[in-house]
């Protein structure tokens, strides 16, 4: 077996800040021999430029068909302070084999631009070289020995925890704050050899080479202003949805070459309208690939986006009907209509301006919420259980205090008793939480709620006696139905409805699964009392319900 530091070679890194191109000459590339003598080989390393767009772009056609208007803006960049680092701050380059196992690595602290450094490396042919400032403020933890994937004790690169928190209060207006943001660069394809000249080179596989590096800043930039003014109705909310919630050093893409997964952890920002009328944060990647379905601003809808695609929600209230609203829909990311990818190292500003008259009908990127009370045209009723299933846009309702024991209809004694307790029984219900069509992204299932207190356009409670529930508490079978309507053009996914007392403890809960699954009518399985049933938790009774 050979020596280990046979296999390994000495490289200083001559680093500075402006990329001096590769010598237009350069000697012939001599094939690998582990055992040539070690030769030393100059790289200099920058920071890559933010991308912009070339010129101003319109993202909506100007017709009379758009409710809105968005408008991706290059502005001329005024900086006080400077664009990047002006250190290259606890910088690693390490060095991975084809199948990213970790070969070789060192951290450098902070490095001066125009340092030389001593990098080991092994000579190899189709390595991976990734090269990370990390920050003064550690966002990111040192990799050097570890894997791009996950080892059974060890977490790789991939999948390390990047602290968001450190990227999210980095103010670009204040002087060093970009200090703190992580760059990086992964070169997937390089061979690791060296030259008839003696010098050692860093070499792509088809032979170039180039000795400038650039740093690419591991976050996107958002900025986005908006202009409301449209006649009875006001601007109430704004949310920026479907945001990867983690960033990741060496994305894995799928065959398509999107990423993250859908199955990844997503979050909804809500915007503070307090601070005015423009907002800007720093955002990871989404990289959704484009839609040939999108090839007008008009036609970047939901049915035609990738799945995952980010996008603004803004929602506006009806002046004298608070329950009536408009929902518009934004996708930010790429430079043409059908693009929806968010690359990092890249800045998103956007200028979206509303303008119309009545209700948009023909701008599928708007919809239009007039809801109705659930408890309204839905004579559905069903055997209660403690979960129901749905199809999207389906309604049912059922008596909350009763459940179903070999064909007979028997009183929930469980919840009468605690009906009867301090509290004095069901007063209200409300959704208590649901979730959207693919866990974290897509629209939320059981419907979009009209105020936070009021929640009955989903779930709403009524008397049989018609009196007024608030009034007139329900404490016995028979006394009141639970009405419930899901929204109609969702996947599926699931939510619970909850009945309170008037302290607001919750009596009982339901579980309702949004599906177009449709079980077997029959089954031989044990319907135990409820009591057995919340203890345990082993089986639930499911209702199938046909959307109406």
């Amino acid at each position: 077996m050979k020596h280990t530091s046979k296999n390994l070679w000495k490289l200083p890194v001559l680093v500075c800040l402006l990329g001096i191109a590769a010598c237009e000459e350069r000697a012939d590339v001599v094939p690998v021999d582990a055992d040539t003598k070690p030769v030393e080989v100059s790289l200099c390393f920058g920071f890559a430029d933010d991308s912009k767009n070339e010129e101003s772009q319109w993202l909506a056609v100007e017709t009379r068909a758009a409710a809105f208007d968005v408008k991706r803006l290059r502005k001329p960049v005024t900086r006080g302070v400077p664009a990047v680092p002006d250190k290259l701050y606890n910088l690693e380059i390490l060095q991975y084999d084809r199948d990213g196992n970790y070969k070789a690595g060192n951290s450098y602290g902070t490095v001066e631009l125009g340092t030389h450094l001593d990098v080991t490396l092994n000579v190899m042919n189709d390595c991976q070289l990734l090269v990370v400032a990390r920050g003064n403020k550690d966002a990111v933890k040192t990799l050097v020995g570890k894997n791009l994937e996950d080892t059974e004790s060890t977490k790789g690169v991939k999948s390390m925890d990047i602290d968001a928190s450190i990227i999210n209060q980095i103010d670009p207006s204040t002087a060093d704050a970009i200090d703190a943001m992580p760059y990086v660069l992964h070169l997937e394809h390089v061979n690791v050899v060296t030259g008839t000249d003696g010098k050692a080179v860093i070499q792509s596989p088809e032979g170039s080479y180039d000795t400038r590096l650039l740093l690419k800043r591991l976050a996107a930039r958002l900025t986005v202003n908006w202009n409301y003014t449209v006649s009875g109705y006001e601007l109430k909310q704004v949310l920026l949805q479907s945001v990867p919630l983690n960033y990741t050093l060496v994305p894995t893409a799928d065959s398509n070459g999107t990423y993250p997964s859908i199955l990844d952890q997503f979050h909804t920002v809500e915007i503070d309208m307090s601070k005015g009328n423009s907002y800007s944060c720093w955002i990871p990647a989404n990289v959704r690939g484009e839609s040939p379905a999108a090839n007008s601003d008009l036609q970047r809808t939901k049915a035609n986006a990738p799945k995952g695609s980010s996008f603004l929600n803004f929602v506006a209230v009806n002046t004298t009907d608070s329950k009536k609203k408009l929902d518009y829909r934004v996708y930010i990311g790429g430079k043409t209509s059908s693009d929806f990818s968010l690359n990092n190292n890249t800045e998103y500003s956007y200028a979206v301006s509303f303008s119309h008259t009545g209700i948009p009908t023909n701008d599928k990127r708007v919809i239009y919420i007039d809801p109705v009370p659930a408890s309204e045209n839905n004579d559905n009723p069903v055997p209660t259980a403690n979960c129901f299933m749905v199809a999207p846009g389906g309604g049912f309702c059922f008596d909350p205090l009763a459940y179903q024991s070999d064909g007979t209809e028997k009183t929930n004694e469980t919840l009468k008793g605690w009906c009867q307790q301090q509290g004095g029984g069901i007063v209200k219900v409300k959704l208590l939480w649901q979730t959207k069509e693919d866990g974290d992204i897509g629209e939320p299932v059981m419907g979009i709620v009209n105020s936070a207190e009021d929640h009955t356009n989903i779930v709403d409670i009524k008397r049989t006696d018609g009196t007024a529930v608030g009034q007139n508490p329900v404490t016995d079978k028979g006394q009141c139905r639970i009405y419930c309507r899901v929204a109609p053009g969702t996947t599926g996914g699931s939510g619970v409805i909850a009945a309170y007392d008037s302290s607001d403890n919750i009596l009982w809960s339901w579980h309702v699964w949004v599906t177009d699954y449709h079980p077997d009518a029959t089954g031989n399985v044990d319907v135990q009392e409820p009591l057995t049933k919340r203890k345990l938790k082993f089986r639930m009774a499911t209702i199938r319900i046909n959307g109406r």
